[in-house]
């Protein structure tokens, strides 16, 4: 079934083409992922299809949406705000729902009164108009309405204390996770998610992937994050070169489809310039003898097939080198006994070394202390306990995770020039190296996106020649050709490197040694991210110091064993859900029960009081049981 179906759609700003001549069509169960460069329509797009901008075309073109389709949309920058609780925000998906069941509350009421019960007529009218509203309330699955809040609220990474607080309360990032909480418990038919995983930590990520991958509808995603996509999409959109292009399959199929199609294109035009090369040689040598009538035959011919361009290959990348200035000692950093907290114990005591040529990834759960502990390194941050010390020869560059080393009134030119001596024009040159061409390098830093932010400080990184790069998650912002441009660098980076990242893909491309800061400790794995996730599903302990890498033991079967553990959780829950719908049942009709004026005379009257008083304790161990499995 076909929810939405373009034909030759278009969009500009001006005189400004953006997209043009797009075709596509949704279908109902897609996981679609839309790629593109930033700036190449993916968000105008997403809301000319949830209806809140205007799009152009021609005679030909169309845009329709199924009829009662339901769409979702969820912007880059949505928050939830306002005085209203992180738990009152999500019940007002299910305001209907619940004004159900506050009538059948209602009506419960009135069948116990004995001016109702004492006339058989009045309480068959009222038994009938709670049956009806008991039927709807089932058939939208009333009893799981609050396991499901409680679910997606766990899933997204927020713990029971966070769901009395008013939505203002929060932090801009759980805002956003809160308005994405909110999409998911909407269900619509068509959810269309702009950059859906930022704010989410790495197994907040892998939540998602399963929520997504198990969701009823429609979903088309904006998302740079390759692992994601890989694990979610069975479709690519990608926005190029102004049109857009469909593959099937996930991220990886697409890269394979989209190569081998240039390669064919490319022998297409190879084939069809020799032989234009072929029919000229023919003209030029027979034009005026014998073979002249010839030669005009193979003119026209040479006519009818034209002049066609060659293939488009992909858009202009930047271009990213960091070459150290000196070679600093074999020591690099060194933590005696670092200790930080706020509130609460963040991390520490930290023990450990830092060597030169190492690159070290930092992940662990939002409000770990990863950026805390960067801060504190970089002496931003006073310890609570211990120090931090640099080796010999050590020239550092941090890399914000807030991009606010930029001052908002510098031109993009000025940044640059405020880092080394060098003239306007070598300035420029090495801008464009970063994409910003012309006019651009006269914006003012205020008027920047995310995506040009970050290639300004890659670009100042680029300027300084550190030997010891600290970066606070440089993936956000850039879009996945920016993000393959850094993993080059980094990867032939002569220095040392302590990178915090939630990008397991881009982890898995530069990290040669994984730290994990989770619960105020630091655990040190070898490898990548593929090697510290084994390590965990295999729960290997990891060696205590920086020494050198234990072998790995290897299971070939580890996939298959953590798809049916995860399998066998999701049968749990739903057992579980089942068992709590089923005793909200009960209870609902032993209270319309105890409502009938019959059961006072009921011989087993005291049998079902006992069950009655029972059912809450029952309820709230369900409950409690079904928190355990959803807990991270």
């Amino acid at each position: 079934m076909s929810l939405i179906v373009a034909t030759a759609v278009a969009r500009y700003f001006g005189s400004y083409k953006l997209f043009a001549d797009i075709n596509f069509t949704i279908y109902k169960g897609d996981r679609i992922g839309l790629i593109g460069q930033n700036g190449s329509g993916k968000s105008t797009l997403l809301q000319i299809l949830a209806q809140q901008l205007d799009y152009d075309g021609g005679d030909s073109t169309r845009l329709t949406w199924a009829s009662d389709l339901r769409v979702g949309y969820l912007r880059q920058e949505d928050e939830l705000g306002g005085e209203a609780t992180l738990w009152e925000s999500m019940c007002w998906v299910f305001r209907s729902l619940m004004d159900i069941e506050r009538t059948m509350r209602e009506l419960e009421q009135q069948m116990s009164q004995p001016e109702v019960y004492q006339d058989s007529v009045l309480l068959g009218e009222v038994s009938d108009r709670y049956g009806r509203f008991l039927v709807e309330f089932e058939r939208q699955e009333g009893y799981q309405m609050e396991s499901r809040m409680r679910g997606v609220l766990f899933g997204l990474g927020f713990k029971e204390p966070q769901f009395s607080q008013p939505l203002h309360t929060l932090s801009g990032g759980e805002r956003m996770r809160a308005a994405l909480a909110r999409q998911l418990l909407l269900a619509p038919d068509l959810l269309l998610l702009d950059e859906p995983t930022n704010h989410l930590d790495i197994s907040a990520v892998e939540w998602l992937e399963e929520y997504l991958n198990s969701y009823k509808g429609a979903v088309l995603l904006v998302s740079h994050d390759r692992y994601f996509l890989d694990r979610v999409v069975n479709r690519i959109f990608e926005i190029e070169h102004n049109t857009l292009a469909t593959y099937s399959g996930n991220y990886t199929a697409m890269q394979l489809q989209k190569e081998q199609n240039l390669k064919r294109e490319m022998d297409l035009y190879l084939q069809a310039e020799e032989e234009r090369k072929h029919l000229q040689r023919f003209i030029d040598r027979f034009r005026y003898g014998t073979k002249a009538s010839l030669a005009k035959s193979k003119a026209k011919m040479m006519a009818r097939l034209g002049h066609e361009e060659a293939p488009k290959t992909a858009t202009a990348r930047m271009k990213l080198e960091l070459s150290p200035r000196l070679r600093s000692a074999h020591r690099v950093l060194m933590l005696d006994q670092l200790s930080k907290g706020y509130a609460r114990h963040l991390f520490g005591p930290l023990e450990l070394e830092v060597h030169r040529g190492e690159r070290i990834a930092l992940v662990g759960p939002n409000g770990a202390g990863k950026t805390t502990l960067l801060s504190v390194i970089t002496g931003e941050v006073e310890p609570d306990a211990g120090e931090c010390r640099w080796g010999v020869a050590v020239d550092w560059g941090f890399y914000k995770q807030g991009l606010d080393d930029l001052e908002d009134d510098n031109t993009v030119l000025d940044e640059i020039l405020g880092v080394a001596d060098l003239t306007v024009g070598e300035a420029r040159n090495i801008l464009g190296r970063f994409l910003f061409r012309g006019d651009d390098v006269a914006k003012k830093v205020a008027m920047l996106s995310g995506g040009e932010r970050s290639r300004v400080m890659l670009a100042k990184l680029f300027l300084l020649g550190a030997n010891c790069l600290l970066l606070d998650e440089p993936t956000n912002h850039l879009d996945i050709p920016a993000r393959e441009v850094l993993e080059e660098a980094l990867q032939d980076f002569a220095g040392t490197l302590l990178v915090v990242s939630h990008d397991r893909y881009f982890i898995d491309k530069v990290a040669t040694k994984v730290w994990e800061l989770k619960d105020g400790k630091l655990r040190i794995f070898p490898g990548g991210w593929s090697a510290y996730h084994e390590a965990l599903l295999q729960e290997v302990p990891p060696p205590e110091t920086a020494a050198a890498p234990r072998p790995q033991r290897t299971n070939p079967d580890n996939d298959r064993e953590e798809q049916r553990r995860r399998l066998k959780l999701r049968e749990e829950i739903a057992v579980l859900e089942k068992e709590i719908a089923e005793l909200e049942r009960e209870k609902l009709g032993l209270e319309w029960m105890m409502a009938e004026v019959e059961f006072v005379h009921r011989p087993d009257r005291n049998q079902l009081l006992r069950r009655y008083g029972e059912l809450p304790h029952l309820l709230e161990e369900a409950y409690t049981r079904w928190e355990v499995l959803h807990t991270p």
